[in-house]
């Protein structure tokens, strides 16, 4: 304690005794002070719940602010050198952008205008795809036989974010209700009573469970109806679901003429596949040619086409027909050969662009190049195309020596440069070698088979043994289109 005497030190009434920092305020700190502002406390992590690539934190606040209001809380999740972080003013926050299948370590931290305090405790989570049942297959047909149906499909838009464990197919009569469970198409329903109608559709299953069940279509097993393979791969261009509705008037052919309605029907015995059609598209007329002048009306062209069942490869190729048919589409029409007639200088029709949006032409309409319709518009039953778009294996008609002709597609792995999500697409080995006179060059002098020309992996007749080690032909979208020659024994029709 300082003592300060007053001015009149001899009157010691007069003595004044203050504490010097009352005088020197200065030295005391001047008005006195208030008490500092820290960073908050660690927010509790209460819990961390996994979804579809992505976390959500749910935490309480800190038992301390540190002096001043809480700005924001962040959460963060790592693994490895991955952190992704939310922020928010309370409780919860969801992380996003996580990678399904991976284990993050997730915490919380707050802050306030000190900065951000220490983080909470650490909880692990694995985000993880939502899964719901499968979307309804499509059911293209329905072959009866004896005792038995089989059903041939096309897998859902959606397989619910998991993969398709299996399908089923389901014919039902009255109280009888008859299955067939397998991981592909076709399905083959046994035990049925000949004579009786029954209705079937099919349902895809995933870890979720059972989806939707298909259209249906109705089928009569009958001792008299012969089946086999190539019977699954025809659809019922019959069904006005089938129809491709080019035009999107929700109209077909047979709404104004009857006979107009398409019609197939595949029998199978002694070994050879019959094919009954009357020829008449499951598509629009729309289109044909170049001018309006050349749009015209479908006719019925009854033809029954016969080929091999067990088709073999035959010891030399031989050379198409330059003019008629060359095989079967799975609607019934047929198809030609790359070149029109001499009177046209057997010039290719596709190049000269007389063909329609459907690869083909004329009243008694047949196929010259590839059936882009099938795969790039939708049908009147609302499926976005007739085939399978993209899709290795499907069976798009038969050559009339017995081989199979396949969509232009095939299974492939990353390090091909040309495969996109497993798949690409073949192409021919032929090269083109005209001028560019389309209307007047002769489609066969014009074009020439290279092997390995562009990468193709097709021989001369535009086909290959595949992985399954049997030979096809592939539609591609190059001449010659569907065949260059025929590789096994045509059979006379």
């Amino acid at each position: 304690m300082t003592y300060i005497k007053s001015r009149h030190m001899n009157k010691l009434s007069n003595l004044v005794i203050l504490p010097a920092c009352i005088i020197l305020l200065a030295a005391c700190g001047g008005g006195g002070s208030s008490s500092s502002v820290v960073v908050p406390g660690a927010p509790s992590l209460t819990s961390v719940t996994g979804g579809n690539a992505q976390a959500t934190a749910t935490f309480s606040a800190p038992s301390s602010t540190g002096g001043a209001s809480i700005s924001a809380y962040t959460a963060t999740c790592t693994a490895g050198s991955s952190s992704l972080n939310a922020s928010g003013a309370a409780s919860p926050l969801t992380v996003t952008g996580l990678t399904n299948g991976t284990a993050y370590s997730c915490s919380v931290t707050a802050s306030n205008s000190a900065g951000v305090g220490a983080a909470s405790s650490a909880m692990s989570v694995t985000p993880t795809a939502v899964v719901s049942v499968p979307g309804a297959p499509t059911l293209t047909t329905m072959t009866a036989g004896n005792t038995q149906a089989v059903a041939a499909f096309t897998a859902p838009s959606s397989n619910g974010g998991a993969s398709i464990s299996a399908y089923t197919a389901t014919c039902a009569a009255g109280s009888s209700n008859l299955t067939a469970s397998g991981a592909a198409s076709p399905l083959t329903v046994t035990g049925m009573t000949n004579g009786t109608a029954y209705s079937c559709s099919v349902a895809a299953t995933n870890s979720a469970g059972k989806g939707a069940a298909s259209n249906a279509i109705s089928a009569t097993p009958s001792t008299s109806v012969a089946s086999c393979s190539q019977a699954n791969n025809f659809p019922d261009v019959s069904l006005r679901a089938n129809f491709i509705d080019y035009n999107q008037d929700g109209k077909t052919a047979s709404d104004s003429n009857a006979a107009l309605q398409p019609k197939v029907t595949v029998t199978c015995t002694s070994g050879v596949v019959s094919v009954a059609s009357n020829g008449v598209p499951n598509f629009d007329s729309d289109g044909i040619g170049k001018l309006a002048t050349d749009v015209v009306a479908f006719v019925v062209n009854q033809v029954t086409w016969k080929f091999s069942e067990t088709p073999a490869v035959a010891a030399s190729s031989t050379a198409l027909n330059l003019l008629g048919p060359i095989g079967v589409m799975v609607n019934g029409v047929q198809i030609y050969g790359p070149n029109e007639a001499p009177p046209d200088y057997t010039a290719d029709p596709y190049k000269a662009g007389i063909l329609n949006f459907c690869g083909g032409h004329v009243n008694q309409y047949h196929f010259h190049s590839f059936p882009e319709c099938f795969f790039n518009q939708k049908t009147l039953g609302g499926v976005s195309t007739f085939l399978p778009a993209k899709t290795p294996g499907v069976v798009i008609g038969y050559a009339l020596d017995g081989f199979a002709i396949l969509s232009p597609y095939e299974t492939c792995t990353s390090s091909d440069a040309s495969c996109v999500n497993g798949v690409k697409e073949i192409t021919s080995a032929y090269k083109y070698i005209g001028t560019g006179a389309y209307t007047t060059e002769n489609a066969w002098n014009y074009n020439t088979y290279q092997a390995n020309y562009n990468g193709s992996t097709l021989d001369q007749c535009n086909g290959k043994i595949g992985s399954n080690g049997s030979y096809a032909y592939y539609a591609t979208r190059q001449f010659p289109y569907y065949m260059g020659c025929y590789k096994g024994t045509k059979t006379t029709q």
